[in-house]
């Protein structure tokens, strides 16, 4: 673990697929469970965990900077008939004390665990994580 005042930046650029009836909902969800696994892992503050997601109903953006207050997201336009399909995500995570390989971990484990409640599927675009995995890993579907 880093000194608790070292803040190191994490980006990742996914795609979410699946049925969606509630974007913005799944979007304050894993934001929500990024910061407590990272609390959990050892994360002494939370500085800023958002985002700005794209669907085809339109765009929105998400912020959580304090597990008490939780993630506050905009709104979607409203749109006729059930939203589904792909939630364009671009993410980034701020948290005081983890290194970004520790980050990267959590908020991967926090996709899966979100895709595999939800029957949906995750693929990363792009990440600033330093790792030796490979950026194009998706999700099953369950």
């Amino acid at each position: 673990m880093r000194p608790i005042d070292n803040i190191e930046p994490y980006t990742l650029r996914l795609t979410l697929e699946g049925e969606d009836p509630d974007p913005e909902r799944t979007i304050a969800t894993l934001l929500t469970d990024v910061a407590e696994r990272c609390q959990d892992a050892g994360g002494p503050l939370v500085g800023h965990i958002k985002c700005y997601a794209s669907t085809a109903s339109g765009s929105f953006h998400c912020s959580l900077t304090s597990l008490r207050t939780g993630a506050q997201c905009s709104a979607l336009p409203v749109a006729a008939g059930p939203r589904s399909g792909r939630i364009d995500v671009d993410l980034a995570v701020l948290v005081y004390g983890l290194e970004r390989e520790t980050i990267d971990g959590l908020t991967r484990a926090s996709l899966d665990a979100l895709c595999r409640a939800a029957g949906a599927t995750w693929t990363v675009r792009s990440s600033s994580a330093a790792h030796s995995h490979t950026d194009s890993a998706a999700s099953e579907s369950v």
